[in-house]
């Protein structure tokens, strides 16, 4: 039994222990474990930071390779896009090209048959310069032959002029010449009267007042041809073969040294009207500013199908240049008014590109030069209407500023070549540093609500800035200023002197006072007036009138030359026949217009005292009294 209990009690012992190792065991491994959760777990930690850095930097890329993928989507369109329109550039330029070559095989065609013509017309006018050599020669043996005389010497050398004429007139009209010479008494008559003039002294104060203005003749309108078809065995026509209807815009000017006559005037002609195709310049000469030669198309070339527009001469040394405009692009079509016979009569929109020629006598023309596209300024034609000036002190001394205006042509919807009829007109100026060499327009485009600002004219202040006058449709001449050689220009502003929308002129004298031929009327062109003033245009005095007109006789588009004590203004007679039969065609005998030129003594004719009153002013009772004022 004790045995059993000792048994027993060891066996208790054993269970112990065992149970003790086991806890024992069982904490060891408890905290192994938790040791080894605890690595565990901070490594997770480190593994979830690691695992969000690599998230985030993932993210950035891929917002990156978006981003670029973005980019690359826009250049493709963008090339896409450039493609296509470099398609449709190539697929247009082709058919300019194709256009092109259509027009110059057309040009080319043009060119063969008017080369044909030229071989045919140069034959003719080969044999009529034989016959003028022959005269020259003929002229020259009899020169020879005959007594020194001075009469017999003016006889021939008028003949040669005659003779001149005549050929020019063949050359550019397709006209025979023509070598039959008229009388020359009344001729050498004026001559020794002119001597006489210049030998008394022409600057001399006269004596005793007789007429205040006096004119002379240039040219009168024959009418347009007459065929025949309205005429009765009864009646007796006026018109030639010359159908000039219309003659307008006169420009005067003293020729070159060696030119066969000291003065020549150029203006513009047409059959009826302004703007028709067959409108061309005219030109006559003259020795003394008041017999003229008769009158020949100018001979100066013109571009195929245009016409020119507004003669500007300018004598610098002994270079004349001739400035005008050139119709080329821009035709309105006839129709109502404007037709005959139910048939069209298209007419050129005034304008189009400025351009010049020289010449060395006044016959003979250099080739024409383009000064100013009409292209230049969205396209509105480009005009002219007065002689460029040349400042003569300050800062731009030397600096020449031709006036021009761009003018919108009047109708009712865009036509080809033409600008949109709602483009806004303006005016400005062509600048020359280099004494006419190159030209560039001002930087100053002059515009006005309420009217048009055209045919504007210049002259130099005793400041040496620019006074830029204008035509306009509101019934007053208005003004600008440039203090800057014509680079800008002050805002246009009216100046009290009324216009009928009428050409104006003005021009600074030798003496420094400015002279302005206008019309001092604010609805008709009549009254054609020379006004004087002392202070660079803030007063002007009436000078001088070279005519009164009336409702249907209008005088009108002056232009002035001083030369010594003597103002020459060159200007247009029109009547105002019913307008009805001038659109239509319908008138049988001329219209009583032309070209005139008046002469006023700077000295004896200018009006003094009560009768130089003030212009520049709305004073009815100033205006009657002028209107009572008689002419000679």
């Amino acid at each position: 039994m004790t045995s059993s209990s000792s048994s027993s009690s060891s066996s208790s012992s054993s269970s112990s222990l065992f149970r003790n190792l086991l806890v024992l065991a069982m904490t060891g491994m408890t905290i192994v474990l938790f040791c080894l959760w605890k690595d565990a777990q901070v490594g997770l930690d480190e593994l979830n930071e690691s695992l969000s850095k690599q998230e985030k930097s993932l993210k950035e890329q891929i917002e990156q390779i978006e981003q670029m993928r973005n980019i690359k989507e826009m250049e493709e369109k963008d090339e896409t896009r450039k493609r296509t329109k470099l398609e449709q550039e190539m697929s247009t330029m082709k058919t300019n090209i194709d256009d092109l070559q259509i027009r110059l095989k057309t040009v080319q065609r043009e060119r063969d048959q008017d080369l044909t013509k030229c071989k045919d017309d140069l034959d003719l006018f080969v044999a009529d310069k034989h016959v003028f050599e022959e005269r020259v020669r003929s002229l020259e043996d009899e020169i020879n032959a005959a007594k020194p005389t001075t009469i017999h010497a003016d006889e021939k050398i008028e003949g040669a002029r005659e003779a001149l004429l005549s050929l020019g007139q063949a050359l550019y009209s397709n006209a025979p010449a023509s070598f039959e010479s008229n009388s020359f008494a009344s001729l050498l008559a004026r001559e020794e009267e002119s001597e006489e003039a210049n030998n008394s002294g022409g600057c001399s104060k006269r004596g005793e007042r007789t007429s205040s203005v006096q004119s002379y003749e240039v040219y009168l309108n024959p009418g347009r041809p007459n065929d025949g078809e309205n005429a009765t065995s009864n009646e007796t026509t006026t018109t030639t073969t010359d159908g000039i209807d219309y003659s307008h815009m006169a420009m005067i000017s003293k020729l070159p040294k060696k030119a066969l006559w000291n003065w020549i005037m150029v203006w513009q002609s047409a059959n009826v009207k302004e703007g028709e195709p067959d409108q061309h310049f005219m030109c006559a000469y003259s020795d003394d500013a008041k017999t003229w030669t008769k009158a020949i198309r100018m001979p100066i070339g013109k571009q195929r199908g245009a016409i020119p527009w507004a003669p500007v001469l300018r004598l610098s040394g002994e270079t004349l240049t001739l400035f005008f405009a050139e119709s080329s692009t821009c035709m309105k079509l006839g129709g109502g008014e404007a037709s005959i016979d139910g048939a069209d009569i298209p007419r050129w929109a005034p304008g189009g590109d400025i351009r010049f020629a020289t010449s060395r006598d006044g016959f003979r023309w250099s080739k024409r030069v383009e000064l100013l596209s009409q292209s230049f300024n969205t396209g509105i034609p480009k005009v002219i209407a007065n002689p460029a000036i040349q400042i003569k002190s300050g800062a731009h001394k030397g600096t020449l500023i031709l006036p021009y205006w761009e003018e919108v042509p009047r109708m009712s919807a865009k036509r080809e070549g033409c600008p949109s009829p709602d483009a806004t007109p303006s005016a400005g100026a062509l600048v020359s540093k280099d004494n006419g060499r190159t030209w560039k327009p001002s930087e100053t485009s002059l515009t006005d609500a309420e009217t048009w600002l055209i045919e504007g004219t210049m002259a130099e202040l005793s400041n040496s800035s620019v006074l830029h006058l204008f035509r306009t449709s509101i019934g007053e001449i208005y003004k600008s200023l440039s203090h800057d050689g014509g680079k800008t220009w002050s805002d246009a502003v009216p100046t009290g002197l009324p216009n009928p929308n009428s050409k104006i002129h003005l021009l600074r004298l030798t003496d420094g006072r400015l002279a302005l031929a206008y019309n001092h009327d604010k609805k008709y062109r009549s009254n054609l007036y020379v006004a004087l003033s002392n202070d660079d245009g803030e007063t002007w005095r009436l000078a001088a009138i070279v005519e009164k007109g009336n409702e249907s006789m209008m005088y009108a588009y002056p232009t002035m030359i001083e030369d010594g004590c003597k103002l020459y203004v060159a200007y247009s007679k029109m009547t105002k026949r019913d307008w009805l039969e001038v659109q239509e065609r319908t008138a049988k005998k001329p219209n009583g217009g032309g070209i005139f030129v008046a002469e006023i003594d700077l000295v004896n004719d200018i009006l003094t005292g009560d009768q130089a009153i003030v212009l520049n002013t709305n004073n009815d009772d100033d205006n009657k009294d002028i209107a009572k004022t008689s002419l000679h």
